[in-house]
């Protein structure tokens, strides 16, 4: 991003839906790892919630953890409807089929 000579600023913060950065020292550079899943792989893959357990004879690669998610997550399963929908940019929503898989996975 850049800035004029005389700009104002003594350090700059950045945010996005799964962390945030401070960049201190102007001009500079600053970068953040990716520590956890960004779902940009989970169509298809076995859903586990939170606490759940995986599904016996599938593999650690063909599963997606709640825990491991970096953001709020909503579920909506076959059966169920979405009560009181309410939107939030900053929530992934995944659609599973009947036997648990990911077949969508959205923002609000």
């Amino acid at each position: 991003m850049p800035l004029g000579s005389q700009h104002p600023y003594k350090a700059i913060r950045v945010r996005s839906a799964a962390n945030a950065l401070t960049l201190k020292t102007l001009p500079g550079y600053a970068e953040v790892k990716k520590l956890k899943n960004d779902c940009s792989n989970c169509l298809g893959k076995y859903f586990v919630a939170k606490g759940g357990t995986s599904p016996g004879g599938v593999s650690a690669d063909n599963i997606v953890k709640e825990e491991d998610l970096l953001w709020e997550v909503r579920v909506i399963r076959p059966n169920q409807g979405i009560a009181n929908y309410t939107v939030n940019p900053n929530r992934l929503t995944l659609v599973l089929t009947e036997d648990g898989r990911i077949s969508d996975a959205a923002w609000d």
